[in-house]
């Protein structure tokens, strides 16, 4: 699998940044590694994790581990939904209704049949994009 674009990358790491909390760059890099299997440069999260910081869209804390100082981001609760929306129709965009699925999965629901068409309906997908309940591994 190839490098992920820069868009789709900065839309991981603010899933996995809302996701887990409070996390690291280092956090957020490896857990990119795993999920993506590509190997990503330290500094490219980083610059990630800085423009996102510098956009008011994350907020960092100092903590202290082992005498050692780590910032830690957090998503901020006021990120526009304007951004949410443009990061799922950039996930929906790509990989359809699974990745929608992939992200409840991330969040530990299933999505229903009908929680899915209403998907669909909001960002106007078409029938191409349909993914079924056994497809899912729905029961």
């Amino acid at each position: 699998m190839g490098q992920m674009k820069s868009g789709m990358l900065k839309q991981l790491v603010m899933t996995i940044i809302q996701e887990k909390g409070p996390t690291s760059t280092r956090e957020v890099l490896n857990e990119i590694i795993t999920l993506t299997k590509n190997d990503y440069a330290y500094t490219t999260i980083s610059t990630i994790i800085r423009r996102l910081h510098k956009q008011d869209l994350i907020e960092s804390t100092d903590v202290q581990i082992y005498g050692r100082h780590l910032k830690k981001y957090v998503m901020k609760n006021n990120v526009p939904k304007k951004e949410i929306r443009n990061a799922l129709s950039s996930i929906i965009g790509r990989f359809g209704l699974v990745g929608v699925q992939y992200l409840s999965e991330l969040f530990k629901s299933k999505l229903t049949d009908e929680e899915l068409e209403e998907i669909k309906k909001e960002f106007e997908l078409n029938s191409n994009h349909t993914l079924n309940s056994k497809e899912r591994g729905v029961k």
